[in-house]
């Protein structure tokens, strides 16, 4: 709901919001257990929150086992936000 607010200030500024970014999602391969696997359920209720509310494509970006720090992280944290770009 904080997103979408910051969303309505904006485009009430004239910035028009062209795409959301829902980050941290578990990939369904990790989700071996009943707390993961209830954890990604949980997951996937707030993107069909956040498809319903926001109207714009929304692009997952998955949890990543390190913090992206360094140009390293960041380069495969590019590398995966293009696969994931490429998938939906």
């Amino acid at each position: 709901m904080e997103s979408y607010r910051a969303m309505l200030d904006l485009k009430e500024a004239g910035i028009e919001t062209q795409l959301v970014i829902a980050n941290m999602i578990l990939p369904e391969d990790i989700c071996a257990s009943t707390f993961f696997n209830n954890r990604r359920q949980m997951q996937a209720k707030y993107l069909n929150l956040i498809n319903e509310k926001f109207g714009l494509p929304v692009l997952r970006f998955p949890l990543m086992q390190d913090e992206i720090k360094g140009l390293n992280r960041l380069n495969i944290g590019a590398a995966c936000l293009k696969r994931t770009m490429e998938e939906q």
